[in-house]
């Protein structure tokens, strides 16, 4: 239960994603192209719903994530490191079979680690590899929240990476994965967690767009107000 309060607490902290600023383009294009695949899914919803049954095989192979896959890619050469997580979200969308869809995703994940470790959205992208590390296999998984927890510029990805590799550690079949997984998380809670424990240092930005780390303010009372909408 400590471990999922801490999860949720890192990602809470995390900055939101912002869009992604694109050589050549504007930082607008990707959120417009995200905009453009949604309206194509309603639409594509509608017909598939409208279908026959011998009608909606045809239909499903026209999902638009693989008519708009293309620009996703270019996108993501550009620098728009979002769309790597998009395709890696899509990719059964866009046709592949599972293990292929595995070796893509894996692929794209490995990019988000070695080229946008100081993005705002890594926690994002960090959390994700948790989530599908059944499809990639818990070894790639492992490896990559790793990389992330090695190479992430901000604290706080650093340490859900952290938390995350040790939690998928515990859940493991192997009794000796298990083990570490659970001296990982006891670790991480005395020393981040538990009362009189030093917080995990992040940074945010306040509504008039001031930046700030948490450390700015050590020696003083702060009050963190975390809330959501779900």
């Amino acid at each position: 239960m400590i471990l999922e309060h801490l999860t949720l607490t890192l990602l809470l902290a995390a900055p939101a994603a912002a869009a992604p600023e694109v050589p050549g383009s504007t930082p607008g294009d990707y959120e417009a192209l995200v905009e453009e695949y949604g309206a194509a899914v309603v639409e594509w919803r509608k017909a598939y719903e409208a279908a026959s049954l011998d009608e909606r095989k045809a239909i499903r192979e026209r999902h638009p994530a693989r008519e708009l896959w293309p620009r996703f890619e270019a996108a993501a050469d550009s620098g728009a490191g979002l769309a790597l997580l998009w395709m890696a979200a899509h990719a059964r969308d866009k046709g592949l079979k599972r293990e292929q869809a595995a070796e893509v995703k894996s692929a794209l994940y490995g990019r988000v680690f070695a080229d946008h470790l100081a993005a705002p959205w890594l926690p994002t992208a960090i959390s994700r590899v948790r989530m599908d590390a059944r499809s990639l296999g818990s070894e790639r998984a492992e490896a990559l929240l790793l990389a992330a927890r090695k190479g992430a510029v901000e604290p706080y990805a650093q340490a859900l990476a952290g938390v995350l590799y040790a939690d998928l550690l515990a859940a493991s079949d192997d009794a000796e994965k298990r083990a570490t997984g659970d001296e990982l998380i006891a670790a991480y809670e005395k020393e981040n967690v538990l009362v009189g424990a030093r917080a995990v240092d992040f940074s945010a930005a306040t509504v008039d767009g001031h930046r700030f780390k948490l450390s700015d303010y050590r020696g003083k009372v702060v009050l963190l107000d975390f809330y959501g909408f779900w």
